[in-house]
């Protein structure tokens, strides 16, 4: 025969390890009560904390985007200004150089090349004749 023993209703409940708690005993449902909340089973505090895991993290990857995209945009912008800067500049120091390597003329070239190199984006030029032979680099 098998029987089971049911506790009365005003009896103290058990804290899961077989003991009764004494302020359970002694307080009953009111302990219980104020213990889960205590101890984060709180349904509002459940609430919260969900909220909080959700959104910290959901923000942290969108500012994580944002931030990223920004300074993604930002490098290809100075890439392209720097690609633009360095075409024009072989462009006019084609022109201006024309003459100057025909009759290879070192003074006149390095005359004419005085503003490029005084501009702090240059460092070093090198002017490359049609033979494939190079003149004196400069810089």
């Amino acid at each position: 025969m098998n029987m089971a023993i049911k506790p009365e209703p005003d009896a103290p409940q058990d804290d899961g390890g077989g003991r009764q708690s004494a302020m359970s005993a002694q307080f009953g449902d009111a302990f219980s009560e104020t213990h889960s909340a205590k101890f984060g089973l709180s349904p509002w505090r459940s609430l919260k904390s969900s909220f909080l895991i959700i959104t910290l993290p959901s923000v942290l990857v969108i500012l994580i985007a944002f931030f990223t995209y920004l300074e993604i945009s930002q490098y290809r912008a100075a890439t392209d200004q720097i690609n633009e800067k360095f075409s024009r500049v072989l462009d006019s120091g084609s022109i201006l150089l024309a003459d100057a390597t025909a009759g290879r003329k070192n003074d006149e070239i390095l005359l004419l090349l005085a503003p490029v190199l005084a501009d702090p984006d240059v460092v070093s030029v090198a002017v490359d004749l049609s033979d494939g032979s190079r003149l004196d680099p400069y810089g």
